[in-house]
C-alpha cells in the first residue's frame, strides 16, 4: 500500500441529489473558506443552503 492524504468535499445538503460534492479542497481550512464564501452568495441571493465538510483519503500515488 502506498501513502495516503486527506482531501476535503464540500457537500450540499439541501439540494440533495442534485450535485452533493460542489468542491474539493486540499485543506480543511480552504473548504471551511469556500463554504464561508458560498454562504455570503447565498444569503445575497436569497437562496437556502445547508453545506457540510467530508473528509476522505486518497492514495498518494506521484504517478498518477
Amino acid at each position: 500500500m502506498g501513502e495516503y492524504k486527506n482531501i476535503h468535499a464540500v457537500i450540499d445538503n439541501y439540494h440533495e441529489g442534485a450535485f452533493p460534492v460542489i468542491a474539493v479542497c486540499k485543506t480543511y481550512k480552504a473548504a471551511e473558506e469556500y463554504i464561508e464564501e458560498k454562504i455570503k452568495h447565498d444569503r445575497k441571493v436569497g437562496n437556502c443552503y445547508d453545506y457540510d465538510i467530508a473528509d476522505f483519503e486518497i492514495e498518494n500515488d506521484p504517478e498518477v
